[in-house]
C-alpha cells in the first residue's frame, strides 16, 4: 500500500512540474503575442502614413503636371 502511494506521490509531483512548465511557456506565448500584435499596430499604422505621404505626393504631382500643361498652352495660344 505504501509502495502504492509512494508511486502516485511521485506521479503527482511529476504532472504537477509538468503543469508549472506548461503554464509558463504558455505565459511565454501570451506575452510573445502580445508583444507581435503591438509590432503588427505599429506597423500597420507606418504603413498607412506612409501610403497618405505617397498619395499626397502623387496629386500634388499631377495637379503641378496639369499646371505646366496649362502654363505651356497659354504660352502657345499666345503665338
Amino acid at each position: 500500500m505504501e509502495e502504492k502511494f509512494a508511486k502516485l506521490g511521485k506521479e503527482i509531483k511529476k504532472l504537477k512540474q509538468e503543469n508549472s512548465n506548461l503554464k509558463a511557456s504558455n505565459e511565454n506565448h501570451i506575452f510573445i503575442n502580445e508583444k507581435l500584435n503591438k509590432a503588427l499596430k505599429k506597423g500597420e499604422q507606418r504603413i498607412e502614413v506612409l501610403s497618405k505621404q505617397v498619395k499626397s505626393l502623387t496629386d500634388e504631382s499631377v495637379v503641378f503636371k496639369k499646371q505646366i500643361a496649362t502654363a505651356e498652352t497659354k504660352s502657345l495660344n499666345k503665338f
